[in-house]
């Protein structure tokens, strides 16, 4: 892989049906990754699967997508991820990970993504396409299923479309719970947009119920928050909403 300054690091797997989600995993990394002064995290995103009885999977069969500005050589990115992951993945897991620039992604690998979120897509499948396009892959373990989903965030969140967010520009997102201005919320979860489903942007003044667990989402690569009309007009103005992707 060609060093690059601006990465995606994606990563699935990492836990079992009693351990806390990769999503926990991932935001822990990328801490470490700051701490040791390997780059600054942009954002981690959180990114839905096929779920299938025919796919392993612990819960909900996501993956996420660290973003990373490096401060570092891919070698040492390297090294240090193999030994986070095995220091701190679940016993049992088959974590995989994969990184590659950020900067002119192939589109072949976005389609990866998507076709990750319909259908069955194969570890062989992932582990050609990563080497057509001189992404870094591989497994903890031989045939780690985890590479699939890995490969998959990286391709979802390069398209700009896809993905809830657990840590945006540089800032982790905590739980909010509470009624909030919308200036408030703005600066809180660093979101370039509050708006309704069908695109009515709110001003800055308005009042709006945040609850716990929502977390703005990726839409035309920009960081969106989605709200709709609160049930009592009198006490607050708007509600946050899960994301639509």
């Amino acid at each position: 892989m060609m060093e690059s300054k601006h990465l995606f690091i994606g990563i699935d797997d990492t836990d079992n049906p009693e351990s806390k989600g990769t999503g926990y995993f991932s935001r822990c990394l990328g801490h470490q990754l700051e701490k040791e002064g390997l780059g600054k995290i942009l954002g981690i995103s959180r990114h839905q699967l096929y779920r299938s009885i025919s796919i392993p999977f612990t819960s909900r069969n996501n993956a996420t997508c660290i973003e990373l500005k490096s401060c570092s050589t891919t070698d040492a990115l390297l090294d240090f991820i193999r030994k986070f992951i095995a220091e701190n993945a679940t016993p049992g897991s088959e974590t995989g990970f994969c990184i590659a620039s950020a900067e002119h992604f192939p589109k072949k690998a976005m389609d990866f993504g998507l076709k990750a979120q319909k259908k069955v897509v194969t570890s062989d499948q992932a582990l050609c396409l990563a080497s057509e396009n001189n992404f870094h892959i591989e497994g903890i373990t031989p045939g780690a299923h985890g590479i699939i989903g890995a490969l998959a965030a990286i391709g979802l969140r390069a398209t700009g479309n896809d993905g809830t967010l657990i840590w945006v520009k540089g800032y982790e997102i905590n739980d909010m719970k509470g009624i909030f201005h919308a200036g408030e919320i703005y600066s809180q979860t660093r979101v370039d947009c509050i708006k309704t489903i069908d695109g009515f942007k709110i001003p800055v003044n308005a009042t709006i119920e945040y609850s716990e667990n929502i977390h703005p989402v990726i839409k035309e690569n920009f960081v969106t928050l989605y709200v709709v009309e609160h049930p009592q007009k009198d006490q607050c103005d708007w509600k946050v909403v899960t994301g639509c992707n």
